[in-house]
């Protein structure tokens, strides 16, 4: 493994309030992919893998590392294709983003020491929300403390990125 290896996770909310938002999601992380070919062409190693989040137990790995740009283009599309034809549900089910991240750290295959997850969703998560069912309270503040125990262990450097939107 090269010194400058790189292991991408995309951690993307697909719950039903990104309905607006998914198919530039996807578009965009199509295009960051395609990118990323041109720095595995120049002998450097890149591997992105997938996981979705929405409300909780819904959080999985959809794609495990790979270094074929190909793949996680199609896998991409895919997840698209499944969100639209299954977004005719009246319910959001919610962002439980901490769930994600702990599905992140454990559930993909990390074997580089240089780590990075990009969380994409388009609102807080109900982890770190008071309005969210008080009755859980204390098992989301452990979740979040989890999710941050194991990024750190694991050596994963995590952004959160938000997408505003007019409404």
């Amino acid at each position: 493994m090269y010194y400058s290896d790189l292991e991408l996770a995309f951690v993307i909310d697909s719950s039903l309030s990104m309905a607006d938002d998914m198919q530039g999601v996807i578009d965009g992380l199509v295009d960051i992919s395609q990118s990323l070919q041109a720095v595995r062409n120049s002998g450097r190693a890149v591997k992105i893998g997938i996981v979705l989040f929405g409300k909780r137990p819904f959080e999985h790995v959809a794609l495990d590392f790979t270094s074929d740009m190909n793949v996680v283009e199609t896998k991409l599309k895919q997840i698209l294709e499944e969100y639209i034809a299954g977004k005719k549900s009246t319910q959001d089910p919610g962002e439980d983003c901490y769930h994600g991240l702990c599905k992140t750290a454990e559930g993909l295959s990390w074997r580089s020491s240089n780590r990075m997850a990009v969380v994409i969703t388009d609102e807080p998560a109900n982890e770190l929300c008071e309005v969210y069912d008080q009755g859980l309270k204390n098992e989301n503040i452990a979740c979040v403390n989890r999710a941050e125990q194991l990024l750190k262990a694991a050596g994963i450097q995590t952004s959160v990125y938000t997408i505003v939107t007019k409404n």
